[in-house]
């Protein structure tokens, strides 16, 4: 999902998300520069939030719309797998907050049976104060309604008020969901991690007060981001902060320690996990920004970034809080390249380790990593990481890491490469088990009507050399069509017109040695319509 803002204006834009598939093709049902989630021309500021799949090729799409002057609402559609929009939805989406309240923060993952939760910051439009902000929670079914038990509005989770930041939300296996939020009270500067357990019915989970559970009962400032709340995959939750205890009183040095927590279901902390936070990194210093991710054991991997050394680091904790063999104290650099890493993400491989991935300053250029379950580095990667694009005038931002089939992952994220689109192109790189995916091309659309078939195939080696098409209507006998164009160094397209209505025919595209790089696809040419008159029914009448 992403922002697509015209570069004359300098306010309004517009929301797409695209489908990409394991093989690095576009859905081929999907529009080839993406479906229109929100682009509407009033309101005109529609921005993404986030996205989640849903069931048989269903996502879901949350984007905050702009109404009038800086108040925003938070929107919500869903697509089919087609690409197009549900039909038994509203047109415009729905309102998730239903309110007069100004969203500033939302987060949303899939409920596991369809739907999904959300979660987002609020506060009164007028008069604007950081004193009545609150945190609100929401599910939402398949069919667009609420769940039952969960009013308009949303639950809200915070029962003090105060600044309320980076919301995040987990599914709790069972219905229900963990919703994370930090909670600053400017008068005393401190900041606290809070969470809160709902059950299905929208009501809270035995043992949680209201307002939610600190993640830390020791009083200090606290700071967590996104992909800090994780399920810990039996019913309770892992959270993760930096935290600046050891900050001098009146002090202006930032600093900051890497602590976790564990919750059970019913808020209690399971053996091996203190009140006062379990402490991962400890070190003079400010390490910041830790992420999680399951280790597929019951423990979790952590990355932070360490602005003393300039460093990436990893490390794995076990269900029962210690630091799980083979990993030293304190965690492992995951990279020596020169320049300090930006907010690294994680994605569990399915084997205990987790592939890595982050933005290296001060260039912004995207690197890799990928570290097994024990510890070690996975073989064919090295410590210096892997660099995913190789361009000097290009820079990477906003880099996420997403778990695909066993054992891979995807990364996505925004490039400058392209000087004809000044405001960056969306971009993802296939990680596999030894570093990056073979460039090899792959089919991205194949489009037909009653008068032509169009082709286009996407991979990094399309300026290697020259392509031929082939066609064939048995799938055995194949006909040279002749070469495809370069369209890009990373495009190639064909159109065949020498084609018949309700033809069944299959492509594929050869280099020029003569072998089959990118298999046989069939393609359905449609019949032409056309107009008759039918006989009367029933014969006789």
């Amino acid at each position: 999902e992403w922002f697509d803002q015209d570069q004359f204006a300098t306010y309004y834009g517009d929301t797409y998300g695209q489908h990409i598939l394991s093989s690095g093709a576009r859905h081929p049902q999907w529009p080839l520069d993406g479906a229109p989630i929100a682009n509407q021309a009033i309101p005109l500021d529609e921005g993404p939030v986030a996205a989640a799949s849903g069931r048989d090729g269903c996502a879901y799409w949350l984007w905050s719309q702009r109404t009038q002057g800086l108040e925003q609402d938070l929107m919500l559609k869903r697509t089919l797998a087609d690409g197009s929009l549900d039909p038994t939805w509203p047109a415009g989406g729905i309102d998730v907050v239903a309110s007069s309240m100004d969203v500033f923060g939302a987060a949303m993952v899939p409920d596991g049976v369809g739907g999904v939760f959300i979660v987002w910051s609020d506060e009164p439009l007028s008069p604007t104060t950081t004193t009545v902000q609150s945190a609100r929670g929401q599910h939402i079914l398949a069919d667009g309604s609420r769940a039952p038990g969960w009013p308009v509005g949303g639950i809200q989770m915070n029962s003090i008020l105060g600044v309320v930041l980076t919301p995040e939300v987990v599914p709790d296996g069972i219905g229900g969901a963990y919703f994370k939020y930090d909670l600053y009270d400017p008068s005393t500067d401190r900041k606290a991690i809070m969470v809160q357990h709902i059950l299905t019915d929208g009501s809270l989970a035995p043992g949680w007060p209201a307002g939610g559970q600190r993640a830390c009962t020791f009083t200090s400032f606290q700071t967590s981001v996104d992909a800090s709340l994780i399920a810990d995959g039996a019913g309770g939750v892992y959270v993760a902060w930096d935290d600046m205890r050891d900050m001098p009183p009146g002090s202006s040095t930032l600093t900051g320690d890497i602590y976790m927590a564990r919750l059970a279901p019913d808020g209690t902390r399971p053996a091996g996990w203190p009140a006062e936070g379990l402490p991962v990194h400890l070190a003079p210093g400010a390490q910041w920004f830790p992420r999680l991710c399951p280790d597929g054991a019951g423990g979790a991997l952590v990355t932070w970034t360490d602005n003393v050394i300039g460093r990436p680091m990893l490390t794995r904790i076990t269900a029962s809080g210690a630091q799980a063999p083979g990993w030293p104290a304190g965690g492992t650099v995951m990279c020596t390249a020169a320049g300090g890493p930006i907010h690294p993400h994680l994605a569990p491989d399915g084997t205990g380790g987790a592939y890595a991935a982050w933005s290296q300053g001060p260039s912004e250029r995207a690197y890799a990593q990928h570290f097994r379950g024990n510890g070690t580095l996975a073989p064919g990667w090295a410590m210096t990481g892997t660099l995913l694009v190789d361009i000097q005038a290009s820079i990477q931002r906003f880099i996420t890491v997403h778990p695909a089939e066993p054992g891979n992952a995807i990364v996505v994220w925004q490039d400058s490469r392209q000087a004809d689109t000044p405001r960056g192109s969306i971009r993802a790189q296939k990680l596999v088990t030894d570093g990056l995916v073979p460039t090899a091309l792959a089919l991205q659309s194949a489009e037909a009507d009653a008068h032509s078939v169009r082709l286009a195939w996407w991979g990094s080696s399309a300026a290697e050399g020259a392509f031929v098409v082939e066609r064939s209507a048995d799938g055995a006998a194949w006909t040279r069509l002749g070469p495809a164009n370069a369209e890009s160094a990373e495009r190639l397209t064909y159109e065949d017109r020498e084609v018949l209505a309700g033809q069944r025919l299959a492509y594929r595209l050869l280099d020029a040695s003569g072998r089959v790089v990118v298999a046989a696809a069939w393609v359905e040419v449609p019949q032409v319509l056309e107009f008759a008159l039918a006989g009367a029914r029933p014969n006789p009448a």
